[in-house]
């Protein structure tokens, strides 16, 4: 935060960023003193939601700091801004 002056919807990213850090380490903290698979309510072995929610938390977290465009040298300029990320194209019907 010393090194950036950041807008308030930059500090709304960061925000967002720091909480998706945090429900990675509880993710991380409860897939290391457990199971990584579960079973349905049909007795299938199947891989824990953690595990998915994880990789969603995960793909979040790359897009709210890849949004933010902040240098990775600390006497880099910054690059320039574009707007915000692009959400993921939606599947399109065929006909």
């Amino acid at each position: 935060m010393g090194e950036h002056e950041l807008t308030q919807s930059e500090l709304a990213i960061l925000t967002a960023a720091c909480r998706c850090i945090t429900v990675l380490e509880r993710i991380a903290d409860e897939l290391e003193s457990g199971d990584l698979t579960c079973e349905n309510s049909r007795g299938d072995v199947v891989s824990s939601p953690l595990v998915v929610e994880q990789r969603q938390q995960s793909a979040s977290l790359t897009r709210l700091l890849a949004s933010l465009r902040l240098p990775e040298e600390p006497d880099a300029a910054r690059p320039q801004r574009r707007g915000a990320a692009r959400a993921a194209y939606g599947l399109r019907s065929v006909r």
